[in-house]
């Protein structure tokens, strides 16, 4: 697996983020993308190690263009049309 995606919701606990956010680091997947509608940002995990945390983290305020790195390209999700929950 090269990247994985979460669009964080009300119904997801912290503590379930936390969770897989840790296992998808020590199974070594490289990018990690979490999407919160709640909070209007997306938030890219990469560089993980087998300790279970990733090195770095970059937010991107939806309206702005969210670059997912993968293995020597970028993927470019436009991200202004994404709903924001009003919760």
């Amino acid at each position: 697996m090269r990247t994985s995606e979460d669009i964080q919701g009300c119904r997801v606990g912290e503590s379930d983020f936390v969770k897989k956010l840790r296992l998808y680091a020590q199974c070594g997947i490289p990018v990690h993308a979490v999407i919160d509608p709640r909070e209007g940002v997306c938030t890219v995990h990469s560089a993980p190690q087998r300790s279970g945390v990733y090195r770095e983290t970059g937010r991107v305020p939806f309206g702005e263009d969210l670059t997912v790195p993968l293995e020597g390209r970028a993927v470019v999700i436009r991200t202004d049309g994404f709903p924001r929950d009003p919760a």
